[in-house]
């Protein structure tokens, strides 16, 4: 059975996916772009995302249709960005 996860990676990638286990979240990540060691933890969201908080697109998601973040991703973007 898929559960959400939430995969954040050191080069600033984070993503939010429907994934079997941790592995199989982190390797759909990578294949998102993420690199360098993840932190992995289940997600209590219902919806896919894609975020690169190091872009240089001023702070738009960069997938998933500009869906609205999920809101542990909302809280740790902005405590990254220092807001």
């Amino acid at each position: 059975m898929k559960k959400m996860f939430t995969v954040d990676f050191q080069n600033g990638v984070i993503v939010n996916v429907l994934a079997v286990d941790e592995s199989d979240a982190v390797k759909i990540g990578i294949e998102k772009g993420g690199c360098g060691r993840p932190e992995v933890w289940e997600s209590d969201s219902n919806v896919e995302s894609f975020v690169n908080i190091e872009a240089d697109d001023d702070g738009e998601m960069l997938g998933n249709c500009l869906k609205p973040f999920p809101i542990e991703l909302k809280n740790k973007l902005a405590f990254f960005m220092g807001s």
